[in-house]
């Protein structure tokens, strides 16, 4: 009977791991890696690597594969053929040193400023923007939708939105910190106070948020958003120790464990592997690989920032990430 038992309890621990497995192995995608000599590792960049500053707040990649980084009070960066290239209000006609985003597009990128908004062509000619009818236009957030549509964030004033035939400002009076489209093509914006559904109809100040903190949110506030491939929408927030998401069944929350004490959730991206990332502060770098996340903070990864502020999955794969102190690391995600 003792014999019994034991293998009772056994085929039940394996029965545990086997659904922990599966649970994984649904979450996750198969794809070749592309860089396999640095396959787990992880490289910095910053000041003394070519860098011209540390504070980053947005990085992204454009359609040829080159990284570009927001360097606050430092210019844009862009990294190209291993050597990092500055554009600074010295060197280039950028609007401004303070740059807060920045958004490819198929003919150039958009960068915006705590002063309005740049446009580079891919030709390297460059054209600045500025509302005067506002006190204020600190570009927070830059999104092209699947219509080629364009749409800015700013704190305070609302968001910009340009379909070919001018801008067209809504929304003052509120900080839009970001932007995101599902696969459905709905427009998500997220604000200081919830967030907001766009299905055709532009937003005014008497329309009423789709999700804020009384709807189960940790915070009203919305900072980060992400689509993922299954169909999530993924949400972050400043106030609350959980990561969000909706689905077809409604408002789920995560708790972002094994060392997460912050309250700020700055970016959500998903890989290719469809494990999802979430760039914290003071809680470093956390994955989510659909059953447990899993911590990266200065303790445990060699020169990590435990303030981060952006993500950035490129063509290869990598793992761009933009911290508040250090400048960029690249991680490249192991093999399997």
């Amino acid at each position: 009977m003792k014999k019994t038992s034991w293998v009772s309890y056994l085929s039940a621990i394996a029965g545990i791991y086997l659904i922990l497995f599966c649970l994984t192995s649904c979450e996750k995608t198969k794809y070749d890696l592309l860089d396999p000599e640095t396959a787990g590792k992880w490289q910095q960049f910053n000041t003394t690597s070519g860098l011209p500053g540390n504070l980053i707040f947005d990085i992204d990649v454009d359609k040829n594969g080159d990284i570009w980084a927001t360097c606050y009070g430092k210019g844009l960066a862009r990294y190209q053929n291993g050597k990092w290239t500055s554009y600074t209000t010295s060197n280039s006609n950028i609007i401004s040193d303070y740059v807060t985003a920045v958004e490819p597009g198929t003919g150039g990128i958009i960068i915006g400023s705590n002063d309005g908004f740049s446009i580079r062509t891919d030709n390297g000619t460059w054209t600045n923007l500025y509302d005067p009818s506002v006190a204020s236009m600190e570009i927070s957030t830059i999104k092209f939708d699947s219509k080629g549509a364009l749409w800015m964030g700013t704190l305070g004033e609302g968001y910009y939105y340009n379909n070919g035939s001018g801008y067209t400002h809504y929304l003052s009076g509120y900080d839009v910190k970001v932007i995101e489209e599902d696969k459905s093509g709905t427009i998500w914006i997220g604000t200081d106070r919830g967030l907001y559904k766009y299905n055709g109809t532009h937003l005014t100040t008497s329309s009423a948020a789709y999700l804020t903190i009384s709807n189960g949110l940790p915070s009203s506030d919305i900072i980060s958003l992400c689509s993922d491939s299954k169909g999530r929408l993924w949400i972050g927030t400043y106030g609350g120790k959980t990561a969000s998401w909706i689905d077809n069944k409604g408002l789920n929350q995560l708790n972002l464990m094994n060392g997460y004490n912050s309250t700020a959730i700055w970016d959500i991206q998903e890989d290719k592997t469809g494990d999802i990332w979430f760039a914290t502060y003071d809680g470093g770098l956390i994955r989510y690989d659909g059953v447990v996340p899993h911590a990266y903070k200065a303790y445990n990864t060699p020169s990590l920032d435990d303030d981060i502020t952006c993500i950035c999955i490129d063509q290869n794969g990598n793992i761009w990430i933009g911290t508040r102190t250090k400048g960029v690391f690249k991680y490249t995600l192991p093999l399997e």
